[in-house]
Order: C-alpha cells, then structure tokens, then sequence
C-alpha cells in the first residue's frame, strides 16, 4: 500500500515538474511577432514591451462587444503608460463594413487621437450606420476635413488597404479565422475576457 501511494506521489511531482518546466521556458523566451504591415492602426510607444494586435470588422457583433470592453481598459491600464503597443487590424467582409472601414481608416489617417472617440460612436450604433451617420459622428471631433471624409466613404479610399488586411488575416489564421482575433506578442489571447489579456499581459511584463 505504501508503495503505490509512494508511486502516486512521486508521478504527481514528475508530471508537476514537466508542467513547471514547460510554463517557465514559454516564459523565458522571447516572444515572436507577427509580421505587421505599416498600414495597421497603431497605438501606443512602437517599442513598447508589449504588442496587443487586434484583428475586426467593426460590423462584427462580437468584434463590438469585445471591443467596448477591452480598449478603454487596455488603454487605461497599459497603452498610456507606454507598456503596450496596441495594432488594430480592421478588415471588411461583413455587409456595411466596407464603408465603416474606410471611414475609420481615414479618420485615423486625418488625426489618430480622434480615432477612439470616433470608433466608440459607431460601436454604440445598433445596426447598419448611414453615410449621414459616419459624418455626424466625426462633426463631433476637432481637426477633421469633412469633406475629404465624405470623398473617402463615397469612393473607398482604403479599400485596397481593407482587402489587403483581410487577405493577410487569412493568410495567417487559414482555416481559423474568424473576428475578433486577439494576439499577445504573437500569442493567442482570448476575445471574451479582458481578465484573461490583462493576466497574459502582466505574465509578459513580469507580474502585476
């Protein structure tokens, strides 16, 4: 009897250790980088010791509602501090989101600061948003060629760097893609729980 429970124990610890070991040499190692195209919408210190990459469609329900939760909090906690490095990877392929897309592009193109405040408003919007609604939203913000934002949602001005970027996401993720995708230094991260980014985060960082 003694015996087996000295076997059990003593398998407990080895597969302990394994799992110890394992965790610990994930942790020691560099974290790989996706390899981001200039074009993504980028946030935050570039050398940051962080990279968050975000990959939506703004008419994405899922991709809204994880988005609502996890930005102001991301931004709140890591990106003003400069511990994180936030890339929004914005594709279209959903009904509407070519339209959305360009004209968040381009604000983000006109003034970056106005691209969070802007990006809320449509993600408070249920349904499909008008042309006359993607311009209200931006007469709201200061330093915004309207009339340019009105050109670039009738003609697509980004729709080449839409297509681009969903044709890379694809490219990456292959039979798994889907949106919201989250990636942490190159690592899957959850879309359900800020928690869960924020504990993947601190892990990277060397604890809270």
């Amino acid at each position: 009897m003694e015996g087996k429970k000295s076997l059990a124990l003593a398998t407990f610890a080895t597969i302990f250790f394994v799992f110890f070991l394992a965790s610990a040499i994930h942790f020691a190692q560099p974290q790989r980088r996706l390899q981001l195209q200039s074009h993504f919408l980028s946030f935050g210190n570039a050398n940051a010791p962080v990279e968050v990459v975000l990959i939506e469609d703004f008419q994405c329900t899922n991709c809204r509602i994880f988005s609502k939760k996890l930005i102001p909090q991301l931004q709140k906690g890591f990106i003003d501090s400069g511990q994180v490095r936030l890339m929004i990877v914005p594709v279209a392929f959903l009904r509407g989101s070519q339209m959305v897309g360009n004209a968040a592009c381009e604000i983000y193109r006109q003034n970056t600061q106005n691209f969070f405040p802007y990006l809320y408003s449509i993600l408070e919007m249920e349904g499909e948003p008008k042309p006359a609604d993607l311009l209200r939203f931006a007469r709201r913000l200061r330093g915004i060629d309207l009339d340019k934002l009105q050109e670039c949602i009738d003609r697509g001005c980004h729709s080449e760097e839409l297509h681009k970027n969903l044709d890379w996401a694809q490219q990456f993720m292959g039979a798994q893609f889907r949106t919201p995708a989250l990636y942490v230094n190159g690592d899957a991260g959850s879309t359900y729980s800020f928690e869960a980014v924020k504990h993947q985060i601190e892990l990277i960082l060397g604890g809270p």
